[in-house]
């Protein structure tokens, strides 16, 4: 009869620590794996707000229907107070209504992802952080605007983070995934500077005139609710049957957020008013600005 071979402990010893070795490293593995995903998924939710406030590849998003920068990722899911909906006109200018460009707060910009029953409804990072005060306890005024992300502004450039698998500003070490998540919107990815900008002008009227372009922008005014901005060309005579290049003045300050503005050739002396054609309309023109070129463009009277 064949005899049985019984496990010694040391055996067992031997068995048990291998089981538990690769128990700690399938523990490890899916630990990893689960911050991965989570740092993955936060790296995608930074380029939904991104695309939210400039667009993507497109002049949409919030500023191009407002103007300006978000104050906090709570104004691309909730209208600011003051702000006026999507479909507001464009100022008349010297008694003169001019055609339609909508403008005004469209959203919301995000569409938020599922939340527990109960919770309040926020764009969290994937590790669901909050907002915290400077002693690092939850801070929910802030967290209400902010929902967790660092959404800071300096010198027009928007910087977007997470505070990262520890919810701690900078980096802990603990982890690979402690460290903050950042994105940058340039000031240069929102905005345009004019200053120096020509647009041609044609003149077909039969007699010389003084004209002068003026660019009517929407910014959203925190303050005051609707602010438009006039930018106006310096004043150049433009002879019969010629075209003329009327320039922006070089000043400092002169920069206009990417969307669509309003062109309007204006006939200087005649009460700031548009030029009126003989047909009775007026020479007008949406303009789609992006983040890199200025348009060259030909405006005509006639």
């Amino acid at each position: 009869m064949p005899r049985r071979h019984a496990f010694t402990l040391l055996e067992l010893a031997v068995v048990i620590f291998i089981l538990a070795t690769l128990s700690l490293s399938a523990i490890s593995l899916v630990g990893r794996t689960d911050h991965q995903i989570r740092y993955e998924d936060t790296r995608s939710r930074l380029l939904r707000l991104r695309d939210a406030i400039v667009g993507e590849g497109a002049l949409a998003g919030y500023v191009a229907d407002m103007g300006v920068l978000p104050a906090d990722v709570a104004s691309l899911l909730d209208a600011p107070g003051n702000a006026e909906a999507f479909g507001l006109k464009a100022p008349s200018l010297g008694g003169v209504d001019l055609p339609g460009l909508p403008k005004g707060w469209r959203g919301p910009y995000l569409a938020l992802p599922p939340a527990r029953a109960g919770a309040p409804m926020r764009f969290r990072d994937r590790w669901g952080n909050v907002s915290r005060d400077a002693a690092g306890d939850p801070d929910p005024t802030a967290d209400a605007s902010d929902h967790g992300w660092r959404f800071e502004v300096d010198a027009g450039t928007l910087t977007l983070a997470s505070r990262g698998a520890d919810g701690l500003p900078g980096d802990s070490g603990e982890t690979a995934y402690d460290a903050d998540i950042e994105l940058t919107i340039p000031a240069a990815n929102w905005r345009v500077e004019v200053a120096g900008w020509s647009v041609d002008v044609r003149n077909a009227t039969g007699e010389s005139r003084d004209l002068l372009v003026t660019l009517l922008v929407y910014e959203y005014d925190p303050a005051t609710g609707s602010a438009w901005q006039r930018y106006d060309t310096d004043t150049v005579t433009v002879a019969d049957g010629t075209t003329a290049s009327l320039t922006f003045p070089s000043q400092a300050g002169r920069v206009v957020p990417i969307g669509r503005h309003l062109l309007v050739v204006v006939e200087d002396g005649a009460g700031d008013a548009p030029y009126e054609n003989s047909d009775s309309t007026h020479t007008t023109r949406q303009v789609a600005f992006g983040a890199r070129a200025l348009p060259d463009l030909t405006l005509e009277i006639r």
